[in-house]
């Protein structure tokens, strides 16, 4: 499994990973978010999408045959390393590649000489927050949601963060 920086044009691919690993949240019975409200993407062009890709703010994992099957989304802020979404392709679950993902996020950290890394998770949705915790990450918080009304039942940001040493 090869991690790289994407260098070339990925939105279809990772449009479909995102959504499909984010599926299983919208609009079903017993879930948080309302009917086509989740923060998946709605289109493979949208803004965030593009300017993430012109900055080279994706980090994929693609398979021995070239697909993509996993990917985050980066983006220092000042001394801080952000990452979200964060999907892993349904069908690729459990087999590795969202640690693998999240070390070369810890290179790239290292790199940009960050102090910390942080990503923001939904209260509902703590499925990958023992991994986290196993790579170092610790709770600091939890805000509210940012977009109430999308939202079926309370929900929180929980905050996790991993401090870095820096040289």
């Amino acid at each position: 499994m090869a991690v790289v920086l994407t260098v070339h044009d990925v939105f279809i691919a990772i449009f479909r990973v995102v959504n499909d690993a984010y599926a299983m949240q919208n609009g079903n019975t017993g879930y948080a978010f309302k009917k086509g409200t989740h923060p998946r993407i709605a289109d493979p062009y949208e803004a965030w999408l593009v300017e993430a890709y012109e900055k080279k703010q994706i980090v994929k994992a693609v398979n021995e045959q070239g697909e993509i099957v996993g990917m985050i989304y980066i983006k220092q802020l000042s001394e801080k390393l952000f990452f979200g979404p964060f999907a892993v392709r349904s069908d690729m679950k459990s087999q590795g590649i969202g640690t693998l993902l999240l070390q070369e996020v810890f290179t790239l950290a290292e790199e940009l000489k960050s102090k910390c890394i942080e990503i923001k998770v939904v209260n509902h949705r703590t499925d990958n927050i023992p991994m986290y915790e196993k790579l170092g990450f610790v709770k600091i918080g939890e805000e509210d949601f940012p977009d109430p009304e999308s939202v079926t039942r309370p929900t929180k940001l929980l905050i996790y963060q991993k401090q870095l040493l820096v040289s």
